[in-house]
């Protein structure tokens, strides 16, 4: 296997795990549990931003780490949208308030909101990734 070859099975592994993780959110949406709904929203966005990353070779042991090389790397240049970089970050926050706050409640609007935004992310990576794939 050629190291294209392995960053292209790479990539499509992630994008895998971003689907997944799309639908696991509305599953749990779906049987009312919005904060893990809300964290499986933000996956999403964290799993296509590795798929992204991963076609530079890049990749970072911290989420922000992430969030910071898919500015750096796909922001700056005019490849992602300032927008989804908001949206990235903003999913980064609501996640870390599920995953780790006390006393927090999230409703259904929140957690659908979270929802669509991740799939408009996951979206918009798909359609970034066959320009920035390797030949």
């Amino acid at each position: 296997m050629t190291e294209t070859d392995k960053i292209k099975a790479l990539v499509a592994y992630r994008i895998e795990q971003a689907n997944d993780a799309l639908k696991a959110a509305g599953t749990l949406i779906d049987t009312n549990l919005f904060r893990d709904a809300i964290s499986r929203a933000y996956y999403a966005i964290f799993y296509a931003s590795l798929a992204l990353l991963a076609t530079r070779r890049l990749g970072a042991s911290k989420h922000s780490g992430t969030l910071m090389l898919l500015s750096r790397e796909f922001v700056k240049p005019g490849i992602l949208s300032k927008e989804m970089a908001r949206l990235a970050r903003r999913a980064f926050e609501r996640r870390l308030e599920a995953d780790y706050a006390e006393l927090v409640i999230f409703t259904r609007e929140e957690a659908e909101n979270a929802l669509a935004e991740a799939r408009i992310f996951v979206q918009e990576i798909n359609a970034i990734l066959p320009e920035v794939l390797p030949d």
